[in-house]
């Protein structure tokens, strides 16, 4: 009798762990969809024209110009980098997004010197303070488990 309740426990325990996996997983790509969502507000705070100015200061997140920049960021595909966790990276794309993200020398012959105007981080902390990240990866782990 011990042996079928060691088993049936044994049984249960992998259930469990099975679907704690699967609701982390859905958590760390809820959390990414809001990370995305984040930082594309923050990319679209500010606009001006083709050829003009930008009106962001440096450390700010840059003004939206062709929106290739807002439209460019994706939140990957979810990984798992162990038994029950797993990781969803936020990022841009376009060509100039790790320029933007970081500063440095750009233009024919390295002449211009572009200041950092990070958008990553601000549109992070933006759902790590509000609050969202933390409902969004709860919210879609709940509706794993139960």
């Amino acid at each position: 009798m011990s042996r079928n309740v060691g088993a049936d426990v044994t049984r249960r325990l992998k259930t469990i762990r099975v679907r704690v996996s699967a609701a982390t997983e859905a958590a760390s790509a809820a959390m990414g969809a809001v990370g995305k969502e984040s930082t594309q507000t923050e990319l679209s705070r500010l606009s001006h024209p083709p050829g003009t100015p930008t009106p962001s200061p440096p450390g700010r997140p840059p003004a939206m110009v062709s929106g290739d920049l807002h439209d460019s960021v994706t939140a990957t595909t979810t990984v798992p980098l162990g038994p029950v966790r797993f990781v969803t990276v936020v990022g841009a794309t376009t060509v100039y997004a790790r320029i933007q993200q970081f500063g440095g020398w750009a233009g024919r012959n390295h002449a211009t010197y572009l200041p950092a105007r990070p958008y990553l981080e601000p549109g992070a902390g933006n759902a790590a303070v509000s609050g969202a990240l933390s409902r969004a990866g709860c919210e879609a782990f709940i509706a794993v488990m139960w």
